[in-house]
């Protein structure tokens, strides 16, 4: 039986806490022993029933589909260009949040290339 942490499967591989870690460990010497699993927990000295708990969730990780990988954000592109100090009375900050949680800040921004830039994010496909 293989398990969900496998080599192979590495670049999914679930942050362990210490406690699973232990458990698993011994979960994987338990299939190669060839003991049952109350032998084996006897043998070993550990609590018979928190090892079928933990064999319980072990097994449960081992069903759970893998994550599928991350659709890729399309890129638009960008001109960037060196700015021009606007005076401080025609500056501005411009603060962007997305639906997706992406903020964005652009500080001095005057209000010419705010109005293009807004322009330009508007005609982006939503």
């Amino acid at each position: 039986m293989s398990s969900p942490f496998s080599e192979v499967d590495q670049h999914v591989e679930p942050t362990l806490t210490p406690s699973q870690h232990f458990w698993l460990g011994h979960w994987q010497r338990w299939q190669v022993s060839g003991l049952s699993m109350a032998a084996y927990a006897r043998e070993q000295g550990l609590a018979v029933k928190s090892f079928y708990y933990w064999g319980k969730q072990i097994r449960a990780l081992e069903t759970d589909p893998k994550p599928e990988p991350a659709q890729a954000a399309p890129f638009h592109p960008v001109r960037i260009t060196r700015p021009v100090a606007p005076s401080p009375v025609d500056a501005m900050t411009v603060l962007l949040r997305l639906t997706n949680g992406i903020e964005g800040e652009l500080r001095h921004v005057d209000a010419q290339t705010c109005l293009e830039l807004l322009t330009g994010l508007s005609r982006l496909p939503a």
